[in-house]
């Protein structure tokens, strides 16, 4: 059901399902439980950025468009409202996508991803003057719409990586980094790694020191109290995270089957993401695990359910001011778990540029895009990857390109 704006008066927009039909037209409808969600409500608009001249809050959320109510029984509630027994939690953990991890794969776009793509060069153009075309970025969907690319077969990937590491080009600078991508079931490649934990909070702790006798002759003797930030450390993550059950150790993933068959997940047993006080770091994430779709419930049509592990996310700062967990990790507060994905898509879209293209490439995506340069062609299907933490709720979103050599 829907909410329904009428000049001040709240009014409430049920439709009612197949089995709420049967059940109100043979006279047992009872209903018993409900849900809240805001659906409608964008929260970027809320913040410090919101409060600019001449902006109203009040005015900015009151204007947003409300939701028709739908008859299945989930789509207007994708996220939830939900209630936690831990009364005494200020902060609720988040997902956030890693991109610091040596096997991070890298959205295009990104800031990290524009630093790594280069810019090639032909020799003239029709006046004489070089003719500069920037490889994935102006001009290409690369920049566009950032998502993790996905090749979907070998030649694909070994085509990628000649674009990118600059041998398909001339006069790359010998610098060149290759970008990041997936590959189609390939267990120790480059993977979309996810943290979950907490971000960006203002809790402080507060400390003191007790001088029996003024050092310095200002302060004078007694407790003297101060409050630092609260440490990155394996007590705090126990008090914040373990204690308020707030340790996601698996994740629902959710995949559109017309294109993903299986997800590849890390094995919590061989798997670890911490780091050492001598600045070093141990991320091994085994993805050796094929799982298969599950018949848990999700709000989107097409879309198979998966659980895999999650890994304890040991990033510390070992009682250093100089914030070394940030090194490894895209978290800023106490870390909690962390976990790894890559995809076995279905076999028919992994035809190479010899065989017939799938029909898929046509009907929900684009074929023969010069994505990367002027010369070699790609198809793609572009979808959208829903992650959620088992224990918190906390959900986040990857969008995934699958893409396909198809020749020049």
């Amino acid at each position: 059901m829907a909410f329904k704006d009428t000049s001040g008066t709240a009014v409430i927009d049920a439709a009612l399902t197949d089995i709420g039909r049967k059940r109100m037209a043979d006279g047992t409808f009872r209903p018993v439980k409900f849900a809240l969600g805001d659906e409608e409500v964008d929260y970027s608009l809320v913040g410090p950025a919101a409060f600019t001249t001449g902006t109203d809050l009040d005015i900015s959320l009151s204007g947003t468009a409300m939701f028709e109510a739908f008859g299945s029984e989930a789509k207007n509630i994708q996220y939830g409202l939900n209630t936690f027994d831990t009364p005494d939690s200020l902060y609720r953990p988040i997902l956030k996508l890693n991109d610091k991890a040596s096997i991070a794969a890298h959205m295009s776009g990104s800031s990290k991803r524009a630093t790594q793509l280069y810019t090639q060069w032909y020799s003239t153009d029709s006046t004489g003057g070089a003719l500069k075309l920037k490889i994935g970025r102006t001009g290409g969907t690369a920049e566009g719409a950032e998502a993790y690319y996905l090749a979907a077969n070998d030649e694909t990937a070994d085509k990628m990586r000649e674009i990118f590491t600059g041998s398909a080009a001339a006069n790359a600078p010998l610098n060149s980094k290759f970008f990041k991508f997936l590959e189609d079931r390939n267990f120790e490649g480059n993977k979309i790694v996810v943290e979950s934990g907490l971000d960006n909070i203002p809790l402080e702790e507060e400390m003191s020191i007790d001088f029996t006798i003024s050092p310095d002759g200002i302060i004078p003797p007694g407790p003297t109290f101060f409050k630092l930030p609260v440490a990155i450390d394996y007590n705090n993550r126990i008090k914040y995270l373990v204690k308020r059950n707030y340790l996601d150790r698996h994740y629902f993933v959710m995949a559109d089957n017309r294109f993903i068959e299986k997800i590849l997940g890390p094995s919590r047993n061989c798997s670890s993401f911490k780091n050492f006080a001598d600045g070093s770091s141990d991320i091994n994430f085994q993805t050796t695990i094929e799982n298969a779709p599950i018949t848990y419930f999700n709000q989107f049509d097409d879309y198979y359910t998966f659980v895999i592990d999650g890994v304890p996310n040991l990033m510390f700062d070992h009682e250093m001011y100089t914030y070394p967990s940030t090194k490894f990790s895209n978290l800023l507060g106490p870390k909690g778990t962390a976990t790894a994905i890559n995809f076995a898509i279905i076999k028919k879209l992994k035809a190479n540029s010899s065989a017939t293209r799938d029909y898929r490439y046509t009907k929900y995506g684009k074929t023969d895009q010069k994505l990367f340069d002027a010369k070699h062609k790609f198809d793609y299907i572009e979808t959208v990857i829903y992650i959620v933490g088992a224990t918190t709720d906390a959900r986040i979103q990857a969008p995934v390109r699958i893409i396909r050599y198809s020749g020049t």
